[in-house]
């Protein structure tokens, strides 16, 4: 089996996921269930296996941009499925700098979320 790291954990998520601090140039998703994990431990002569060079820039706070609301949706045809796409606007930046984002790019923003599904329930026409 292929590993990498140490990675830290920055989030317990249940008895048996992790969220990892994953550099952005891994191509992997950050929630990880515990089979795939191992305990970290030093040995006496240094590591316990070799480490690959992380670039330390990857791990480098990128900005993250405050989401005052969801302004549109649209679903976005990925593969065989349709995903939902959110028109975002952020805290601070005009119309011009809103953009479409998925229900996961938008994981930090749960609460802007449910407001828009909540929205979108009470102007839905009703059926007679």
């Amino acid at each position: 089996m292929k590993y990498d790291g140490p990675f830290e954990v920055s989030e317990k998520l249940s008895d048996v996921t992790y969220r990892l601090r994953i550099p952005a140039s891994y191509k992997i998703h950050p929630v990880v269930n515990i089979a795939h994990l191992e305990p970290y431990h030093r040995d006496k002569d240094g590591d316990s296996r070799p480490k690959k060079h992380l670039n330390r820039a990857d791990f480098e706070e990128v900005p993250e941009y405050e989401v005052e609301e969801i302004v549109d949706e649209k679903m976005v045809k990925k593969g065989q499925r349709k995903q939902h796409h959110y028109l975002t606007k952020f805290v601070g930046y005009s119309p011009e700098w809103n953009e479409w984002l998925s229900r996961q790019q938008l994981a930090n923003a749960p609460r802007i979320l449910k407001e828009w599904e909540l929205k979108q329930r009470i102007q839905a026409p009703k059926k007679a």
